[in-house]
């Protein structure tokens, strides 16, 4: 969907998120491996089994019960202190210390491997004394310590691999009881290449990695930064309505503040409340009618979530009868996550609620289903469950808790329209949050291919083809390492920001720049939205409050001479009809775009499609949104479409007072329709001192 790739930079070809000179390559010869599960290695490669790349091997950890712990003393490792990346808990969140003197038998060196043998099988970590200080580590996991042939970076990578995971699932079968012993993991056997392409392949591995890391952080972070827009828009929605021009009346309610409608507690509101009975576990079966539960009330919205649904055969009787759930009923979780609300859709086939939902019949004449949720999901709904949880100590809620919720209760054709506006608006979110998540599982899927192909060396990487030659297995490790250094581009300049600031700017021109309207002014908006938007690092903008919206003019200077003195682009000010002039090598920037920026063409190609739609003051007034939005991220403050406003009409310049209001406000509007919503990326605004923004 064109507006979710806004947010996205999926993996579309996987070397596309390689500079164009680490292009990957197969090896000149290949020999099989005599191990089925991995195939075919390079011919100069060897394998070899586990324990003979050890000095010691297969070692169980100290069996120490929680009685042992103590506040200090030597960090005791567990498998939950461990992530399926090979990460360390923060101390801070989960370390467990014992006294030194009982597990010096146990002391982790730098480089050790550990493997978990239970829980998630095959889990590991390597140790760093630097990094993690004085460790030991428990039963459940078992301990490697690797030769110096093995480098533990690649070993590591090795535990990664689509190869090594079949071989646990098929460990793991045969085990009967769920746990792999240390043997099994001692004769697994390993590609091994010479130490120096250990090394590399490590290295290139290492910075592979963080690349895609970085992308599925950033999806990670759109998905939360989405669930805060969707509360926001929703609180807005029922506590201050659709109408900025209503008048407000005082609520009587301290921390409730102005509101448009009268406030009304639920059990006014509703016909009937209740909750479910408790040991229906004894009626669960494969048929029958449908069992809700709380994992059926969504945290992200109001609709339930009806991807694994229980069935019953319910007693016969009054308390059966009880439970029994009608369209239009308000779902509420009443332990566990509370205040996760859920509608039943018209018409859904006969089902039960169980005791950890509140079950809300509402007055139709007084109030529509949906409503009731979304004021219940919004923020307002949320400060009263966190006010009402029993003491702030136990959490659960009562049903007269439940009767006595504050709801604001506007007209019931006003209720209908802020439903409309919300579902539509959900919709969007929706579809952006599952396009982020479809990302983060295909990103998942290709680091562990790139990890698998060059540690079982399906591929070869940064230039390590070309150093292996028919003869390569009996050439020195020195000169092997010699060819690896030399070929991947060791001793090769970086390009600097200002450069790949240029390049940027030639790539906007290129694609944007073919119309009259388009100049400084707007090339710098895009540059700035592009930066934000697609999370370039790169270009490191320091935008101030001009009066045209957001400018670098250093960066904007730097841009002209370099693109002037690259012989891409010239820039003449009173130029017809083209403001920016191809010059000789225009279009020489595209193999820089390629190599830099080339895993987010999908993204940056979304954005310029929105941006050559809109004239020169459509682009001041997104780009000022934008940055206005992303300041209050930074600082943490809470995002409404009047804050915004006011914010860009008092606080950026009195020249943007010359746009009328409701232009802004439509703005806002578009900008999250079309998924242009920022993360608090990039440098905070500054106040303009001296404002060269116009042409």
């Amino acid at each position: 969907m064109a507006d979710a790739t806004l947010f996205l930079t999926p993996p579309d070809a996987g070397a596309r998120l390689a500079p164009a000179q680490e292009v990957t390559t197969r090896y000149p010869a290949y020999r099989p491996s005599g191990v089925v599960w991995l195939g075919d290695v390079p011919a100069h490669w060897e394998v070899k089994r586990l324990k003979h790349l050890c000095t010691r091997s297969a070692l169980y950890g100290a069996n120490e019960s929680a009685e042992s712990y103590q506040s200090e003393g030597v960090r005791f490792l567990r498998t939950s202190d461990i992530d399926d990346e090979g990460n360390l808990a923060p101390a801070e969140t989960s370390a467990v210390y014992l006294d030194p003197t009982r597990v010096t038998d146990y002391m982790l060196s730098d480089g050790d491997l550990l493997l978990s043998r239970s829980g998630t099988l095959g889990r590991s970590f390597i140790y760093n004394a630097e990094t993690h200080g004085p460790c030991a580590y428990a039963g459940y996991l078992v301990r490697f310590v690797l030769r110096k042939t093995l480098n533990p970076r690649f070993a590591f990578y090795f535990t990664k691999t689509k190869p090594f995971e079949q071989w646990i699932g098929l460990a793991a079968i045969a085990a009967t009881i769920g746990n792999i012993n240390g043997q099994k993991f001692a004769n697994i056997e390993l590609p091994l290449p010479p130490l120096p392409e250990q090394e590399a392949i490590a290295a290139w591995l290492d910075e592979r990695t963080r690349r895609v890391d970085e992308l599925v952080a950033a999806n990670r972070r759109l998905i939360d930064l989405l669930a805060e827009q969707r509360t926001a828009l929703i609180t807005h929605a029922v506590t201050k309505g659709l109408n900025p021009a209503a008048p407000m009346k005082p609520s009587g309610i301290d921390w409730l503040g102005d509101v448009p409608a009268e406030v009304r507690r639920l059990k006014f509101l509703s016909s009937f409340v209740t909750s479910g009975s408790r040991g229906w576990a004894e009626y669960y079966s494969n048929d029958g009618e449908v069992f809700l539960r709380i994992g059926n009330v969504s945290r992200v919205g109001v609709d339930l979530d009806l991807g694994d649904i229980q069935r019953v055969t319910p007693p016969d009787g009054a308390e059966g009868e009880r439970t029994i759930v009608q369209g239009g009923d308000v779902l509420i979780s009443v332990t566990a996550y509370i205040g996760a609300v859920g509608v039943v859709p018209e018409g859904f086939e006969r089902a039960y609620v169980n005791q950890h939902l509140a079950l809300v019949r509402p007055r139709r004449n007084r109030i529509e289903p949906r409503y009731l949720a979304y004021a219940l999901f919004s923020g307002l709904g949320q400060i009263q469950f966190r006010q009402l949880m029993y003491g702030g100590t136990k959490e659960g809620l009562g049903l007269e808790d439940v009767k006595n919720l504050l709801v604001i209760v506007p007209s019931l054709d006003e209720q209908r329209a802020i439903v409309a506006h919300l579902d539509a608006a959900c919709a969007r979110f929706d579809s952006l949050t599952a396009a982020a998540e479809s990302a983060i599982v295909r990103l998942t899927e290709y680091r562990q291919a790139f990890i698998s192909a060059a540690v079982t060396g399906k591929i070869s990487v940064c230039g390590a083809a070309s150093t292996v030659q028919p003869e390569a297995a009996s050439a020195s490790d020195p000169v092997i390492a010699g060819r690896i250094n030399g070929e991947a581009g060791g001793t090769g300049r970086t390009a600097n920001k200002y450069f790949q600031r240029s390049v940027l700017a030639a790539e906007i021109i290129a694609r944007i720049g073919n119309d009259r309207t388009f100049g400084r002014v707007k090339l710098q908006k895009a540059l700035i939205l592009a930066e934000g938007h697609l999370q370039l690092a790169e270009i490191e903008s320091q935008p101030m409050r001009a009066a045209a919206g957001p400018f670098d003019n250093a960066m904007m200077r730097s841009i002209q001479s370099q693109l002037q003195k690259s012989q891409w682009y010239e820039y003449r000010k009173d130029g017809d009809p083209l403001k920016f002039l191809p010059l000789a090598k225009a279009g020489g920037h595209k193999q820089y775009f390629d190599r830099y920026w080339g895993a987010k063409e999908a993204a940056f190609a979304a954005l310029m499609d929105l941006l050559v739609k809109l004239d020169t003051q459509r682009s001041e007034i997104v780009a000022t949104l934008y940055s206005a939005w992303n300041d209050f991220l930074i600082d943490q403050k809470p995002v409404t479409d009047d804050a915004l406003v006011a914010e860009v009409l008092t606080n950026w310049d009195p020249a943007k007072t010359a746009i009328p209001e409701d232009k802004w406000r439509k703005a806002i509007g578009w900008m999250r329709g079309k998924g242009l919503v920022p993360t608090g990326y990039g440098a905070h605004t500054r106040i303009a001192q001296h404002d060269r923004s116009k042409e």
